[in-house]
């Protein structure tokens, strides 16, 4: 009969900037941040100028996803 192995470590998939589709980094996610806050910037402009749609910006200023500001966690 098989038996599992609870030892072996499993991959999980890579979050942040390092999923292979990841279109920000830490220090653009800290940066939409730090403007939008400050009502340097719009939603809109940030996302034209990091070529993501606004509801990713609104994601990220929202704390749903980056909500560290170095990791994506992924909920929705």
């Amino acid at each position: 009969m098989y038996e599992f192995d609870y030892s072996r470590s499993f991959n999980h998939a890579s979050r942040g900037e390092n999923h292979a589709h990841a279109k920000l980094s830490v220090s653009a996610v800290k940066d939409i941040k730090a403007r939008f806050v400050s009502k340097q910037a719009t939603q809109t402009q940030l996302a034209r100028e990091y070529g993501v749609s606004q509801n990713a910006i609104w994601r990220i200023v929202h704390g749903v996803t980056w909500n560290d500001g170095g990791q994506d966690d992924g909920t929705a």
